[in-house]
């Protein structure tokens, strides 16, 4: 029987993925931390490590160096679980001598099990035979169980979100216990396979992790995007919400900034986030664009010369086909909350410079999927 080594510092999540190993005819464990991992390794090497990189104590990252520094266990297979957004630290895996590696949101325990079958190249009997239609009906329920459980994990980072905001200094301990809080959140709706409650969380959990290394970036367009991405993961567990469970359609982003770094900045941060993005310099241009074609969100300077962003969003909500397209206006953070509170319109919202790329991501998210449940015009081809 293959021994598989899961380290996973949710208990529910590591739960899921023991018995789904179990059932298969593997013997699975955990270990909830890095470093618990590595003294498993040391005691009884398994025959497979499944890794999530965002651990305490010890990350997946150092787990994967140890491994590979060990003579006896260069071989041992590793996937690596990672968030869809990890992008600098998926690559770190990888050139750490990952075998296979998955984003949670789109890698359920069904398909981890056939990878690692695949792994070993063999095919292992199971222990109790499961039926196509028990597996759906567990399916089901699983998700009924997540969704009922959101209110409750909304509650805990709205309280954990108020006391940030609070804060004069931002305290590194809340901001630690507000990812662990989005880690565990995002974990468990990749599980249940909610794509776009998982799209989000996985952005957002990458946001907090970042400002949890350089508490100094937190300022009121961060608050205010957290606190917009929480409000909304809230939403998508609601009746209305789940109806976006297939995920957002290939959404097209018009970004407008006169200067080409900032486009180019802004554009990577788009693309981290999985998001399409067409980029102009010219504000003129973007409108002549507009007219001919529909956009999901358009994200844009508000100081450009000759017309500036608050001016060219007005002429591209008098198009038909963008009349109803949400804004997002770069800022300056001193003008920032003055421009949030004069903001005329629902529909816009604000990020101020300098941008922090995984906010950007976070911020484009959230009004995309505000956006998706309403009715739009076709695209024209």
């Amino acid at each position: 029987m293959k021994r598989v080594l899961i380290t996973e510092d949710d208990a529910l999540i590591a739960g899921i993925y023991r018995d789904s190993f179990d059932r298969e005819g593997f013997s699975a464990e955990v270990a909830t931390d890095g470093a618990i991992a590595i003294q498993r390794l040391k005691e009884n090497p398994p025959d497979i490590v499944l890794l999530d990189l965002m651990m305490p104590n010890v990350n997946g990252i150092d787990v994967l160096k140890y491994i590979r520094a060990q003579d006896a266990l260069k071989e041992l297979p590793v996937v690596v679980m990672t968030n869809a957004f990890a992008g600098a630290l998926g690559r770190e895996a990888s050139l750490a001598g990952a075998t296979k590696m998955f984003a949670k949101n789109s890698c359920g325990p069904k398909r981890l099990v056939k990878e690692v079958r695949d792994i070993f190249a063999a095919a292992i009997a199971a222990a109790n035979e499961v039926s196509p239609s028990d597996t759906a009906m567990r399916v089901r329920d699983f998700r009924r169980d997540v969704t009922g459980s959101m209110p409750q994990r909304i509650e805990k980072l709205r309280s954990l979100l108020d006391a940030l905001v609070g804060e004069k200094t931002p305290n590194r301990e809340r901001l630690l216990e507000i990812h662990r809080a989005v880690h565990q959140l995002a974990s468990i709706v990749s599980l249940a396979g909610l794509s776009v409650v998982a799209q989000l969380a996985c952005a957002l959990e990458m946001m907090i992790k970042e400002l949890h290394a350089k508490p100094e970036k937190v300022n009121p367009s961060i608050r205010r995007t957290a606190r917009e991405a929480v409000e909304m993961l809230g939403w998508l567990a609601s009746p209305a919400g789940q109806k976006l469970e297939e995920g957002i359609s290939s959404p097209l982003i018009l970004v407008v900034d006169d200067d080409p770094v900032s486009r180019e900045i802004t554009c990577t941060a788009l693309e981290q986030a999985r998001l399409r993005a067409l980029s102009v310099g010219d504000p003129y241009v973007a409108l002549s664009l507009a007219r001919d074609n529909r956009f999901d969100l358009v994200l844009t300077d508000i100081q450009m010369p000759e017309m500036n962003g608050l001016e060219l969003a007005d002429q591209i909500h008098r198009t038909v086909i963008n009349a109803r397209t949400p804004m997002i206006f770069v800022t300056s953070l001193s003008d920032f909350e003055w421009q949030v509170r004069s903001a005329p319109d629902q529909g816009m919202d604000f990020i101020a410079k300098p941008i922090l790329l995984v906010e950007l991501g976070v911020k484009a998210l959230t009004a995309l999927i505000k956006a998706a449940g309403r009715p739009r015009p076709e695209r024209c081809s």
